[in-house]
């Protein structure tokens, strides 16, 4: 029998160690933030192209984002029956979670209601807005400002149970050698928790929208907006966000790690069909309206790559008013990739390879521009 999170063997329990700011409920955090075109970035970041921000704008788009996923998933996490076992009580200690890059807090803290016997904490890279007043925060749940990039590499030995990390993936520059400082931190048997969501809309056949000028066919506003941002974050040098396409091959090449699992969930932006169940109408509301304001969260990005702010302030507005009136709006979905691994119940293996250059250049996120591509709709060279 393969073995399970239940059933491999606990390690030495690691004690998670504090990082410069750390939060339970009986604190509020102040953020340290710099305006850039109109937004709040994190202080620690020394390049904004590429990263979204950290303000409370961005971080209430965040709630609503997970509000669409938990619903439509029906879960806070794929692989449901894995990460319980993971999480079941015991008796020789707590069962532990960390949440890389929390955003605002909301998926670290419903893990702390939905598991009440766990420790969770939720660290990102500015403070997060979750259980700002105080006592509303779960005892059980502490929120820190730390680095993804450091953080896991930073904990003791087999600290975790479940490690999970969702869209932060643009800013981890050495993405392999994150997943080996995930196995280190994860116990035997603990679950690795990967999701990324794609910022581009798809067809009911599951194709991605064609990135097209205004009056040729399948144009629409917001595609192009999307379209603009990519071709930004390109320009800027900062790929990590194709990632989400190679670390299934880097989890599959990981030593530490079995029982790999991936999935796509695709989100609907509108009520498509009849007999739509009530969770996922909902789940349609908040992620085109999540989808909508992120492309505003995209906005310093195009102006950093050269676009001036008049142009990408009417870009947005044109986009935003589109996707609020899915009565017109063509069907589209928003896909959403999720990798389970387990943790190998054996001693951890470290890397013995030196960070090596990605090859980026089969690899797109966005479909190119119709007129950049030839001819017919331009389409994404995917890892599956």
């Amino acid at each position: 029998m393969a073995p399970t999170a239940a059933t491999a063997s606990p390690q030495t329990v690691g004690h998670i160690l504090p990082h410069e700011y750390s939060r339970s409920g009986a604190s509020t955090p102040s953020r340290s933030l710099r305006p850039v075109h109109g937004r709040g970035f994190s202080v620690q970041l020394t390049a904004y192209a590429g990263h979204l921000p950290g303000d409370d704008l961005e971080q209430s788009r965040l709630d609503t984002q997970h509000q669409a996923i938990k619903l439509n998933l029906g879960e806070l996490f794929a692989c449901p029956e894995l990460v319980r076992a993971a999480l079941a009580p015991r008796d020789d200690r707590r069962p532990a979670i960390l949440d890389v890059g929390t955003g605002s807090g909301a998926w670290a803290v419903d893990m702390s209601k939905e598991f009440p016997h766990c420790d969770v904490v939720g660290m990102d890279l500015v403070e997060p807005k979750a259980g700002e007043s105080g006592p509303s925060l779960p005892p059980n749940c502490r929120l820190e400002v730390g680095d993804a990039n450091t953080y896991c590499g930073l904990q003791p030995e087999a600290s975790f149970d479940v490690i999970h990390k969702r869209a932060a993936e643009p800013g981890i520059r050495d993405f392999h050698g994150f997943l080996y400082d995930c196995a280190r931190a994860l116990r035997p048997g603990g679950v690795l928790l990967l999701a990324s969501g794609s910022p581009q809309m798809y067809d009911r056949e599951r194709n991605p929208f064609p990135v097209t000028d205004e009056g040729e066919p399948g144009f629409t506003y917001a595609q192009r907006t999307f379209g603009a941002v990519y071709e930004a974050s390109l320009k800027s040098g900062n790929r990590n966000g194709h990632h989400s396409f190679l670390w299934d091959d880097w989890i599959k090449s990981n030593p530490n790690f079995e029982h790999i699992e991936a999935k796509f969930d695709y989100i609907p932006l509108g009520e498509y069909g009849t007999d739509v169940p009530a969770a996922k109408k909902e789940a349609a509301r908040k992620m085109r309206t999540a989808f909508a304001q992120i492309l505003d969260s995209f906005k310093p990005m195009l102006i950093t790559a050269g676009m001036d702010q008049e142009t990408a302030d009417a870009w947005v507005k044109v986009s935003i008013e589109e996707l609020t009136h899915p009565e017109t709006f063509p069907e589209g979905y928003v896909r959403w990739r999720y990798t389970t691994a387990i943790r190998k119940d054996t001693p951890f293996v470290p890397r013995t390879d030196l960070p090596g250059p990605v090859d980026h250049s089969k690899i797109r996120i966005v479909v190119p521009r119709t007129s950049d591509f030839g001819t017919g709709p331009g389409r994404v060279e995917e890892f599956e």
